[in-house]
């Protein structure tokens, strides 16, 4: 019997016959099964029929517009393919009709990232953990979501609830490992990838990470050896073996790195960190010309790789001869590449102008742990008029040693922005309301300059780590001395304005140093020269020169650290090179590293120090001089090429200062026939080094403090939109 108009329809539409099957007259459609139709679109979706399944889907929704399971699971299919859009639009009307569904609102988080709206994907799977709190997918997601935001120790959180929901889910295990070593805990960190390994013995991924977080405890063995269990379970594993060169190039196995980086290239061509860690180990294998390869490749590979860039720029000042206009566009060159456009696109600062009060000084660093620029930022950090500053560090290093729990003393507040996107470390810093941000790195591994690039705060500076310009119009200054960079002959050089302290910085001895001993020249019949520094300092044109001072003083020797004293090709490269200027081998002692004490020690058995050019020592340098020992240095053009020149001047031994190689031969003969002065030089030296600018921690830091007080107030001057003229 046919319905009438206004009856339902009897194909289960819920519509009146006169609006479905009955419009205009047209035949009556056989009666819809919708559970049978959804049936048979999940089937055909579960077999993989894609276009079938969502032909079905939509019939559904012809029949049913607000049906959820039509419109989920064509949301999930929409996603698989790739119209995210799409996907957002039909799981969002998923929820609408069911709100309390968590598979959805999970769902919906995973298509959100997709299109890179990680806020509000983080939206959803919190969402959907808070309407399911043992939906361990959902658990898991989210805290991927949270690292992305840089939210750590939420993530952190999130992956500790998976592991409480799936106690034997090795990969829950391995997140949290990987959350845990980039807040610095180390500890944690280790023994939540030892579960994830001891639950799934062949998961290399997570022997990997566990030999990453041994290496940062400093078991860089046990680290070897996990990253070779990796790769036997997985031979073309390119980040095993990466990271097995990096942990054996820092255990100073300098050749071994290598072949490894080799491997790590060979499994992938385009690996850009394996190609910066090679350029790496040739740096400090003295091969400058392979490790400019290195980077250029990189950089090849992908041109907006900053720091394969700064790698290269920072071998640039290594370079003997070097024009310093050709090294400055060199510096812009990066700047333009990777600065200018997010300098163009900073926002402005509300920080109050009041140029008396209390200011908030932040120090950004890789380096905040036992490394060099320790030595010289901690006497600051320990001296800061806390009444007048507040002081915040923020730490790009994943090494958290005893250095660094004891500069985190020196700190009101301490930051880890390690593993942190530059967007999440820039929101970290302008909340925390910094005034002035100060640069340790430079162009040296792991800085952060991408993130003052963006200006987080309304004054920038660089200091202690790089001694030449950043080339970014985001950095106002770079901190200084008179000796370093004499008036009138390196501002054109510079992006920043130069701010000159009595000394560029202050030295903090080592509490374990040994005492200086006697002259060793009076007992070993013969004068050692010596050369601590980084092997990449030392130039064909350096070892020229001390080959020329070797033949002015017979008998003498000269005793070097290498980075791979005991590879046998390593030394036989360093041998040959002295041998092309006529210097025997039995004239030459090379060392290999050695931890601190040790390494002091050495200086026992040296006279006189000689300081590699263009790019002299520093840390190396004052060491030397704590231990008793004068150096030797070149005067250069460039900040790079005068650092002995502050050295020295600053202990009063002008006199050891040469203008040209002639002059440095003549010097380094002459104090060497001199064994009387020698002897007194080295009896005086740890004093006069305590009386110099180079220890006086006081007077440096109050100095800073009122050039960081002078650059507020000229900004407060200029109504806190301009900040300095050059």
């Amino acid at each position: 019997m046919k319905p009438g108009r206004n009856d339902p329809c009897p194909c289960g539409s819920g519509k009146k016959y006169k609006q479905c099957c009955g419009r205009d007259g047209a035949p009556h459609a056989a009666p819809v099964n919708l559970p049978q139709l959804l049936q048979s679109a999940i089937a055909a979706h579960q077999s993989g029929q894609l276009p079938q399944a969502e032909a079905l889907y939509r019939q559904v929704l012809q029949i049913d517009a607000n049906n959820f399971n039509a419109l989920h699971l064509l949301g999930l299919i929409a996603t698989d393919s790739g119209r995210l859009d799409a996907a957002v639009d039909l799981i969002g009307r998923a929820i609408a009709a069911k709100p309390n569904a968590a598979p959805a609102h999970h769902n919906l988080g995973i298509a959100m990232k997709a299109l890179g709206r990680v806020q509000d994907a983080a939206d959803s799977l919190q969402r959907a953990v808070k309407l399911q709190p043992d939906f361990i997918e959902a658990q898991m997601h989210l805290g991927g979501v949270l690292v992305e935001l840089g939210r750590l120790e939420e993530a952190a959180a999130s992956f500790r609830r998976a592991v409480a929901i799936a106690p034997d889910l090795a990969g829950a295990y391995n997140n949290l490992g990987i959350v845990c070593r980039t807040l610095g805990r180390v500890d944690e960190a280790v023994a939540s990838f030892q579960r994830a390994c001891a639950l799934q013995p062949d998961y290399a991924e997570a022997l990997n990470n566990l030999g990453n977080a041994l290496d940062q405890q400093g078991r860089s063995q046990d680290a070897v050896d996990c990253y070779r269990r990796a790769l036997i379970l997985q031979p073309d594993y390119a980040e095993a073996h990466n990271n097995m060169g990096a942990t054996l190039k820092g255990q100073g196995k300098l050749g071994e790195a290598v072949a490894a980086f080799h491997s790590a290239l060979a499994v992938r061509p385009d690996h850009v960190s394996a190609h910066v860690n090679l350029g790496g180990a040739f740096n400090e294998m003295g091969r400058l010309d392979d490790a400019s390869a290195c980077f250029r490749r990189a950089l090849e590979i992908n041109p907006e790789h900053a720091a394969a860039h700064s790698s290269w720029l920072f071998l640039r000042n290594y370079v003997a001869g070097h024009d310093p206009a050709a090294l400055f566009a060199d510096h812009l060159e990066w700047a333009r590449r990777h600065a200018e456009a997010l300098t163009a696109l900073a926002a402005p600062h509300g920080n109050d102008a009041d140029p008396m009060r209390r200011l908030r000084i932040g120090y950004v660093s890789a380096d905040l742990c036992s490394h060099s620029v320790a030595n010289f930022i901690e006497p600051v950090l320990a001296r800061h008029d806390r009444s007048r500053f507040e002081i915040f560090c923020y730490s790009n290093s994943p090494r958290v040693d005893e250095v660094t729990r004891r500069l985190q003393g020196h700190a009101d507040q301490w930051r880890r922005i390690v593993g942190l996107s530059d967007a999440a470390a820039e929101a970290t810093i302008r909340a925390d309301r910094i005034d002035i941000l100060v640069d340790l790195s430079g162009h040296t591994a792991d800085n952060r300059l991408p993130l003052f690039a963006r200006k987080p705060a309304p004054l920038q500076a660089t200091w202690i780590g790089y001694p030449n310009t950043t080339g970014m119009s985001a950095m106002d200054y770079r901190i200084s001395d008179a000796h370093l960079d004499p008036p009138g002959m390196t501002e054109r050089y510079h992006t920043e304005a130069l701010i000159r302290l009595p000394a560029s910085a202050c030295f903090q001895p080592a509490a374990e140093s040994p005492e200086v001993n006697e002259l060793p020249a009076l007992t070993a019949g013969h004068v050692t020269f010596a050369s601590f520094n980084n092997f990449t300092k030392v130039t064909d044109e350096a070892i020229a020169c001390w080959a020329q001072v070797l033949q002015a003083v017979p008998d003498s020797r000269l005793m070097l650290l290498i980075g791979d004293a005991g590879n046998a090709a390593a030394r036989e490269a360093v041998e040959q090179a002295f041998a092309r200027h006529g210097i025997e081998r039995e004239r030459l002692q090379l060392i290999g590293k050695r931890p601190l004490v040790e390494y002091l020690a050495l200086h026992h058995g040296v006279d006189i120090a000689l300081d590699p050019f263009p790019y002299n020592g520093g840390t190396t340098s004052v060491h030397s001089l704590w231990m008793g020992v004068p150096i030797v240095t070149l005067a250069g053009r460039t900040p790079v090429s005068r650092v002995g020149v502050t050295i020295l001047a600053n202990v009063g031994l002008q006199e050891l200062i040469a203008q040209s190689v002639e002059e440095y031969v003549a010097i380094a003969r002459d104090l060497a026939r001199d064994t009387e002065r020698l002897r007194r030089i080295r009896a005086e030296l740890r004093g006069r080094l305590q009386a110099s600018p180079l220890i006086d921690a006081e007077r440096l830091t109050r100095a800073l403090e009122d050039s960081y007080r002078s650059m507020w107030q000229t900004w407060c001057t200029k109504g806190g939109n301009e900040t300095r003229t050059q």
